[in-house]
């Protein structure tokens, strides 16, 4: 972001301390990005081009990175519990070659997730059809959603590679395209339901 820009980080943080910074997949992040991160670690603060400081001291800083991914697929599910043929030890290691010693001492610590399984992505999938029939509910249009179509949904999300993410695309595709194109001919009205 700009120097001059009052939402870059230093004035954000100047304004709201107490926060979560993150920084997402941090191993694609330019070499002055990471010294910048160091910094901030290191000192818990940060000075910007004009002079002013942001102090860190309350700030949750969270750092997600894929490194080790490779491991994880070649030898199974990971996490906070172990599983056989596979040890956390593998993947802290290949974040140790990834990132300089620097940088990683100053971590508190490197947790490593499992991958999604399919219950997990029902779960998000219902969070987040949820939050779009509250959308709805506010313009006075319900819908329900078929188990057929949220298996169809699930399983067209390939979670185990891509994550969450292709959920709310599918979304989209499945089930907000069809309540607008309803509402477009004028087949759905204010007050009505839709089974999709």
């Amino acid at each position: 972001m700009g120097y001059d820009d009052d939402r870059n980080l230093v004035n954000l943080i100047r304004k709201k301390p107490s926060c979560v910074v993150l920084f997402d997949e941090v191993e694609k992040a330019n070499v002055d990005v990471l010294n910048v991160l160091l910094q901030i670690l290191e000192d818990g603060k940060l000075t910007n081009s004009n002079g002013s400081v942001a102090s860190f001291q309350e700030t949750l800083i969270v750092l997600t990175s894929n490194i080790g991914s490779d491991i994880m697929n070649n030898r199974g599910n990971i996490g906070f519990r172990m599983e056989a043929g596979f040890k956390k030890s593998d993947v802290i290691a290949e974040v140790k070659r990834y990132f300089r010693p620097e940088l990683i001492n100053r971590l508190d610590e490197v947790v490593v997730f499992n991958h999604l399984r399919e219950n997990d992505i029902y779960r998000i999938l219902d969070m987040q059809l949820d939050e779009l029939k509250k959308i709805m509910g506010k313009r006075g249009i319900s819908f329900k959603v078929s188990d057929d179509v949220r298996k169809k949904i699930v399983d067209k999300c390939e979670y185990f590679h891509y994550g969450a993410r292709p959920v709310r695309r599918e979304i989209e595709g499945e089930i907000e395209d069809v309540i607008v194109d309803r509402i477009i001919k004028r087949e759905l009205e204010k007050g009505e339901s839709l089974l999709i």
